[in-house]
């Protein structure tokens, strides 16, 4: 896969296998989230259950044993189910044709873009940019969710981009993505690498 590829993949599962080895569990376990929150009024309080105990552990870093190995082997299966859960919603009372499936994988691939970002082109850190203002402004962002959804409130992060710009940052990818309409989700690279997290 190539940076264009990347940007244009319609597929999370190419995307998954590329990524496999340069991610962590953290931000793995933080896109499956994001998967499921995107079909959560489909799932049943087990499932729910579980989704918000998986965020917990992506939080506080515990490691189910063994599940390193099956989230990345599973993770393309996780996503493929939860498209075809959006394509065949009982309240989707259209036959559209798999338009519903392929409208979800893009999304997901949307939310990996967001919790990875380039992988081509890694974004240097430059610590003097992470000012107390800055890192408070990125923990409120990270902290502040719209629900049920989990989505990062936008705002927020349009407000780290100017606070950024203003200590001297001049990098257009950091500032494009944080002030772009496309959804946020917790696993944010810019806001992990404001708050120091992979």
């Amino acid at each position: 896969m190539d940076e264009q590829q990347w940007f244009a993949e319609t597929d999370p599962e190419p995307m998954l296998a590329f990524v496999r080895n340069r991610i962590g569990l953290r931000k793995l376990r933080l896109f499956v989230c994001a998967c499921w929150r995107r079909v959560l009024s489909l799932l049943d309080e087990q499932a729910a259950t579980a989704l918000y105990a998986t965020e917990q552990s992506a939080e506080n870093g515990i490691i189910i044993e063994g599940e390193a190995h099956d989230l990345f082997r599973d993770a393309s299966d996780v996503t493929d189910q939860f498209a075809w859960s959006m394509a065949f919603n009982p309240s989707n009372t259209t036959v559209d044709g798999g338009k519903s499936y392929e409208i979800e994988r893009a999304a997901q691939c949307q939310l990996l873009r967001d919790i990875v970002g380039n992988p081509f082109r890694p974004v240097a850190i430059y610590p003097i940019l992470i000012t107390p203002e800055i890192a408070q402004i990125a923990q409120i962002a990270y902290q502040e969710r719209t629900f049920p959804t989990g989505t990062l409130y936008a705002p927020r992060l349009a407000a780290l981009a100017d606070a950024l710009e203003t200590t001297g940052c001049t990098d257009a990818e950091i500032l494009t993505h944080c002030r772009n309409a496309e959804t946020h989700v917790r696993g944010c690279w810019v806001i992990d690498w404001v708050m120091g997290k992979s």
